[in-house]
């Protein structure tokens, strides 16, 4: 299904009750994409987004916030790969510029 409301964002992907859920594609005006699973309108388990400066999240979700294992680039390359809880870097890490 395709949904675009009135604001300009924009998503493809499975519905439950109006609400995302399955797997979808998901494109606000401001030109952040993600893609992923959904659960009852939240990012959930596993996805990818990425920001309009290239910088980019690939990793786990709970409830629309990062949380699980994940990966963050930095639009100069640098690199943070480990633990995530309710959308802050937490736990184990590994750092590279």
């Amino acid at each position: 299904m395709h949904f675009i409301n009135t604001e300009g964002d924009e998503y493809k992907g499975e519905f439950s009750k109006d609400l995302a859920n399955g797997y979808g594609y998901y494109k606000n005006v401001n030109g952040t994409v993600y893609e992923g699973n959904w659960l009852l309108d939240y990012k959930h388990e596993i996805g990818i987004e990425i920001w309009m400066d290239l910088s980019a999240y690939l990793g786990e979700y709970h409830s629309g916030q990062k949380h699980g294992i994940g990966s963050y680039v930095w639009e100069d390359g640098s690199r943070y790969e480990g633990e995530w809880k309710n959308n802050y870097m937490h736990g184990y890490v590994t750092y590279s510029l």
